[in-house]
């Protein structure tokens, strides 16, 4: 029996020995990620996440220029309509600022005239630049026809990006 218990104990030994000895060799060979591997990963993930911000911020601020462009084009329109249509038996403009423009009735821009007035702002980055045959900030249409005196040309820019309106003397709006 004793002789028995020795052999056992022999084999246990040597079973941990192995099982030890197997164990070590099964780390080394795991199949999972190193360090290095998962930092690699995530520099590539971050790079292609700011390639794809940079594309999207692009995006907005050229959806902001056509954005604002309809808005000054339909306040031009909306302008024109007034004035051929007497409406308020007035004249109806629009005075021009670079970072904004405002609809007015009456032969003149007022900018204490509040109630007779709609401010328009643009989108942050957005400028408005303009070049008319008076030379001054208004475009302003005849009472009851659809023409101006005001003709030019209004260009709306930002971000690499610009949009062009053009004013002809019988009010068409290109």
């Amino acid at each position: 029996m004793a002789k028995n218990m020795a052999f056992r104990a022999r084999n246990f030994n040597r079973n941990i020995a192995l099982g030890t000895q197997n164990f070590r060799r099964n780390i080394k060979s795991s199949k999972g990620f190193t360090l290095i591997e998962i930092l690699v990963v995530m520099a590539i993930l971050v790079v292609m996440a700011g390639f794809s911000v940079a594309s999207l911020t692009s995006f907005g601020r050229s959806s902001n220029i056509d954005g604002d462009y309809m808005t000054l084009e339909s306040s031009l329109r909306l302008a024109e309509s007034n004035s051929q249509a007497n409406l308020g038996d007035s004249q109806w403009g629009i005075h021009l600022e670079s970072n904004r423009f405002t609809l007015f009735s009456g032969s003149t821009y007022n900018a204490s005239d509040i109630a007779n007035n709609k401010v328009r702002t643009f989108s942050n980055g957005v400028v408005l630049s303009w070049s008319l045959a008076d030379g001054g900030q208004d475009i302003l249409f005849n009472k009851g026809k659809t023409s101006t005196i005001n003709t030019g040309t209004l260009t709306l820019s930002g971000s690499g990006n610009s949009k062009q309106l053009t004013l002809n003397g019988e009010g068409t709006i290109e």
